[in-house]
């Protein structure tokens, strides 16, 4: 047994530094004995018939600098490895996560040491880090290019913890409600079967939701940009409803904002307006790519248009909720403008290169009876052609 706090334990059998049974209990302590990810309690389990300590103390920059050490490239020294703050307390099943291949590039030693601070912040502030909020799951789930786009179950499970929220139901699978849409988009009738379901599912949600006092809704969607538009329609902006990107990576972080997304995007208006007094006006987004003038019907080239481009151009365009919040600000302002300048418009025909986020929250924006009908556009081999039509 060590004779006293400062006597040392070696973890592995693997040169490195030691870790001092001071520093031991430090970490352990400031964690409050809960995973820093995903805050399972980590003291008391019952194993062998006794009661144990379950949590495993990890590195943040690896123990060494071997090829095989997760994050182990570092100038930091044996010692430095071993101080308590390049050290973050886990369970075993989060512990094998961070230290994976595949999540590398995810769990970084910049993003590591955030989510270190901020559990322990959440510890040394609250002295309560039950603070998962309960929501609802919306998934949707349909084809794009021909192939099924959805969410898996551990995808969604590890983006409501980065979200600090958890399933607001005792049976997490009582808190998931799936829109399944098989049908290709290149079907006419495939829009109205959308709106449809899409319509009866919501409404399902928002019962469940007044049932069980649920405010928060987590939304899983990848589909056409005029589905996804019709998503964020019926859902509104009335609560809280958290949209979750897909980023373009295949690994459990997939729905997850990324932690350091940078500096946030800016967008920016320009107008071709014409005639003051159409009745009709054609909007251009372009965010993920430009929209492709060649493909735009020759009756909407004629109309005074608006353009509405991103900053920053690409698929990651908007990785951030600072990002997706300044479009739907740029998107509600642009709304107001063409309103203000054409007093008679009747319809705004919309054409849109932008990421699954974006199209929710475009949906979300558009005021029911208020404003004017909006004409959604999907593109095919021989141009753009109407989709979906909001009144």
């Amino acid at each position: 047994m060590p004779e006293s706090a400062d006597d040392q334990v070696r973890d592995t059998e693997v040169a490195r530094a030691t870790v001092l049974q001071g520093t031991r209990l430090e970490i352990w302590a400031k964690a409050a004995g809960r995973c820093s990810l995903c805050a399972r309690y980590l003291i008391g389990d019952v194993g062998f018939l006794h009661r144990t300590l379950t949590g495993e103390i990890a590195h943040i920059v690896g123990a060494t600098d071997a090829a095989d050490s997760p994050r182990g490239e570092s100038e930091l020294s044996f010692e430095e490895r071993a101080a308590a703050r390049n050290l973050i307390l886990l369970c075993h099943d989060c512990h094998r996560k961070v230290d994976s291949r595949g999540m590398a590039d995810y769990y970084t030693e910049e993003a590591l040491a955030k989510l270190k601070e901020k559990h322990e912040s959440h510890v040394r502030h609250a002295t309560d880090f039950s603070t998962l909020a309960p929501t609802l799951v919306l998934r949707l789930t349909a084809r794009v290019r021909g192939a099924l786009a959805y969410a898996t179950d551990r995808q969604m499970s590890e983006s409501l913890k980065a979200e600090d929220l958890r399933p607001g139901t005792e049976d997490a699978r009582d808190s998931l409600f799936d829109i399944e849409l098989p049908d290709p988009e290149t079907v006419d009738w495939s829009w109205t079967r959308a709106e449809g379901l899409i319509a009866d599912r919501v409404e399902v949600v928002r019962t469940r939701s007044a049932e069980g006092g649920i405010g928060t809704l987590a939304v899983f969607a990848l589909a056409p940009i005029p589905t996804l538009v019709l998503l964020g329609y019926y859902v509104d902006d009335k609560s809280d409803v958290r949209v979750m990107p897909s980023m373009r990576r295949d690994d459990d972080a997939r729905w997850m904002w990324p932690i350091d997304p940078g500096d946030p995007t800016r967008f920016d208006v320009r107008a071709n307006q014409g005639r003051g007094n159409a009745d009709a006006v054609l909007i251009s987004i372009n965010v993920t790519a430009d929209v492709d003038r060649a493909a735009i019907p020759d009756r909407l080239r004629a109309l005074p248009e608006f353009e509405l481009f991103a900053s920053t151009q690409g698929p990651a365009s908007i990785s951030s909720r600072e990002s997706l919040a300044a479009f739907g600000a740029s998107w509600r302002g642009l709304m107001a403008r063409v309103e203000s300048e054409f007093h008679d418009v009747q319809t705004i025909h919309v054409i849109a290169a932008i990421p699954a986020t974006a199209a929710i929250e475009l949906g979300r924006a558009y005021m029911k009876d208020a404003q004017p009908e909006m004409v959604i556009y999907q593109r095919e081999a021989d141009g753009y052609v109407a989709a979906v039509t909001l009144h």
